[in-house]
């Protein structure tokens, strides 16, 4: 599976999906919240725990 996106010229960018480096760790994308025009907080399940990433664009 692939992050495609589409900008505003109307150009096609395919990337890989977001992948932990720890194999017990799962990005949760679909409970995203973009906090700034640059930032998102992503909640991330570790194991039996749910920790929060800030991702800046």
């Amino acid at each position: 599976m692939e992050n495609i996106s589409v900008n505003g010229a109307g150009s096609i960018y395919q990337e890989n999906p977001l992948q932990a480096k720890d194999k017990h760790s799962e990005f949760m994308p679909r409970y995203a919240k973009q906090i700034n025009d640059n930032e998102v907080i992503m909640p991330v399940l570790t194991k039996k725990n749910i920790q929060f990433a800030k991702v800046k664009l």
